[in-house]
């Protein structure tokens, strides 16, 4: 199902993990909780709340079908990995080697992919 907000992994705990995100509504909220609910053995709600309009202005989506599958897949690896973490947690060099792609096809994939999404990120 699509809920129409992005999921954002916070951390993880012994029990469980934290995940943040914006919703549209609160229908939509009843809704995860209650998909979660069908495929976890325990969903809890630690905290919600609202927004101010400065910071919904700022929630952005982006359309990811602009990339091609290969960019999809060096950016979900990249951000797994921790390429785009402050401090970094994996090099250019230890990315590239990773996902098994010479460095300049590493450069040429996230300079293309980081390109289009900001394209279609201020477009909008």
């Amino acid at each position: 199902m699509d809920y129409n907000c992005v999921p954002i992994l916070e951390g993880t705990r012994d029990d469980g993990i934290v995940i943040s995100t914006y919703l549209p509504n609160r229908d939509v909220l009843k809704d995860i909780v209650s998909d979660l609910r069908e495929v976890a053995d325990d969903v809890s709600l630690r905290r919600l709340s609202v927004p101010t309009d400065r910071e919904t202005s700022d929630v952005r989506s982006v359309n990811l079908s602009v990339l091609t599958e290969h960019e999809q897949h060096t950016l979900t690896v990249a951000i797994e990995s921790g390429y785009y973490s402050s401090p970094r947690q994996i090099s250019f060099d230890e990315l590239a080697s990773k996902l098994e792609v010479s460095k300049s096809s590493l450069s040429q994939r996230l300079s293309s992919a980081e390109s289009k999404l900001l394209l279609d990120l201020l477009e909008r």
